[in-house]
Protein backbone atom coordinates (compact mmCIF):
# COMPACT_ATOMS: atom_id res chain seq x y z
CA UNK A 1 0.00 0.00 0.00
CA UNK A 2 3.05 2.76 0.90
CA UNK A 3 4.37 1.49 -2.45
CA UNK A 4 1.34 2.37 -4.48
CA UNK A 5 0.11 5.55 -2.52
CA UNK A 6 3.73 6.63 -3.00
CA UNK A 7 3.15 6.40 -6.40
CA UNK A 8 -0.05 7.85 -6.64
CA UNK A 9 0.82 10.95 -5.11
CA UNK A 10 3.96 11.55 -7.21
CA UNK A 11 1.99 11.19 -10.55
CA UNK A 12 -1.38 12.16 -10.06
CA UNK A 13 -0.46 15.06 -7.26
CA UNK A 14 -3.37 15.02 -5.17
CA UNK A 15 -4.24 17.63 -2.70
CA UNK A 16 -4.06 14.62 -0.29
CA UNK A 17 -4.63 10.83 0.06
CA UNK A 18 -7.76 8.70 1.60
CA UNK A 19 -6.58 5.20 2.73
CA UNK A 20 -9.60 3.13 3.51
CA UNK A 21 -8.71 -0.17 5.74
CA UNK A 22 -11.49 -2.50 5.55
CA UNK A 23 -11.63 -6.57 6.14
CA UNK A 24 -15.13 -6.34 7.29
CA UNK A 25 -16.99 -9.78 6.95
CA UNK A 26 -14.40 -12.03 5.52
CA UNK A 27 -11.06 -11.92 7.31
CA UNK A 28 -8.52 -10.51 4.73
CA UNK A 29 -7.11 -7.19 3.82
CA UNK A 30 -9.17 -4.57 1.66
CA UNK A 31 -7.98 -1.65 0.97
CA UNK A 32 -8.62 1.58 -1.30
CA UNK A 33 -6.39 4.55 -1.80
CA UNK A 34 -8.17 7.26 -2.86
CA UNK A 35 -6.76 10.65 -4.40
CA UNK A 36 -8.60 13.65 -3.64
CA UNK A 37 -8.31 17.34 -5.06
CA UNK A 38 -9.43 20.54 -4.74
CA UNK A 39 -12.12 20.74 -7.09
CA UNK A 40 -13.90 17.44 -5.61
CA UNK A 41 -17.58 17.42 -5.77
CA UNK A 42 -17.58 17.21 -1.65
CA UNK A 43 -13.89 18.33 -0.97
CA UNK A 44 -14.21 18.13 2.89
CA UNK A 45 -16.33 14.77 2.88
CA UNK A 46 -15.28 11.07 3.14
CA UNK A 47 -15.48 8.61 0.41
CA UNK A 48 -17.50 7.77 -1.20
CA UNK A 49 -18.54 10.78 -3.60
CA UNK A 50 -22.12 11.82 -4.26
CA UNK A 51 -24.30 9.54 -5.95
CA UNK A 52 -23.79 10.68 -9.44
CA UNK A 53 -21.55 8.82 -11.75
CA UNK A 54 -18.01 10.86 -12.45
CA UNK A 55 -17.43 11.25 -16.20
CA UNK A 56 -15.46 8.62 -18.37
CA UNK A 57 -12.23 9.32 -18.62
CA UNK A 58 -10.43 9.63 -22.00
CA UNK A 59 -8.46 5.97 -23.11
CA UNK A 60 -5.07 7.97 -23.76
CA UNK A 61 -5.08 9.29 -20.26
CA UNK A 62 -6.12 5.91 -18.64
CA UNK A 63 -3.33 4.61 -20.42
CA UNK A 64 -0.70 7.47 -19.76
CA UNK A 65 -1.70 7.34 -15.49
CA UNK A 66 -1.10 3.33 -16.01
CA UNK A 67 1.99 4.07 -17.62
CA UNK A 68 3.32 6.86 -15.17
CA UNK A 69 2.31 4.80 -12.03
CA UNK A 70 4.31 1.62 -13.45
CA UNK A 71 7.16 3.84 -13.71
CA UNK A 72 6.88 5.24 -10.20
CA UNK A 73 6.44 1.82 -8.46
CA UNK A 74 8.82 0.26 -10.81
Amino acid sequence: MLLVSRALLQVLRPVKLNYDVLGNSVPHLHTHLVPRYADDPRPGWPFPFPEADPPAMHEDRLRADVESLRRATG
